[in-house]
């Protein structure tokens, strides 16, 4: 399933797509990263870019690299700069990104993100537009927001509890996608409804 995943600093997210995000396929590898370069990405952030146009070929090839976990700890060792491709229009689509995990150094807490959100969220830093507005056929049509921050870690939790969190964000992805589907069919059952009454 489709996800993100970074980093946040003074206030500033770092984040990059990631294709196999369910947490038993990549939380673990994600926690070891944090415990063993944690202060290195710390220290780093800044060298930390996004892709723009003007970056050679070989940097948006390199971008692409690291979605993958595994790449950053040697970028971290012997790289001068991380050029990243932003991925914080995906976690504005929870549409299609069902899973977000992002290690906020002003809080030293691992940030769990979860998609399929047809509500908005006030409190939501990634904001409350609604995505894909305008393929809705009508007012009967869910509407999609951007993910919601669910749950957060301390890496110490994360490293000593890493099983039972697993577990934990397994639930609440069900229950998430159990309501999102509930009020799919909800919502085709009062279109059918109005429909009948024409």
């Amino acid at each position: 399933m489709q996800g993100v995943f970074g980093f946040r600093k003074n206030g500033t997210d770092k984040i990059v797509h990631c294709s196999n995000a369910e947490p038993e396929c990549f939380l673990e590898d994600f926690v070891n990263i944090l415990v063993e370069w944690h202060d290195k990405i710390n220290e780093r952030f800044d060298s930390i870019k996004f892709l723009t146009g003007g970056n050679s070929e070989s940097k948006a090839l390199r971008a692409e690299e690291f979605e993958e976990i595994d790449e950053w700890a040697k970028a971290l060792e012997d790289e001068d700069e991380i050029v990243i491709r932003s991925a914080v229009g995906n976690i504005k689509n929870s549409l299609f990104c069902k899973f977000g995990y992002i290690y906020n150094f002003d809080k030293e807490v691992m940030e769990f993100w979860l998609g399929s959100q047809f509500e908005p969220d006030l409190e939501n830093r990634f904001g409350q537009e609604e995505a894909l507005a305008h393929l809705r056929r009508s007012q009967f049509d869910l509407p999609i927001f951007p993910c919601k921050c669910v749950r957060m870690y301390s890496l110490r939790d994360l490293n000593s509890n890493i099983e039972e969190i697993i577990d934990e964000m397994n639930e609440l992805y069900e229950k998430a996608s159990e309501r999102y589907e509930e009020a799919t069919i909800e919502a085709m059952e009062a279109e059918d409804k109005y429909n009948r009454s024409k």
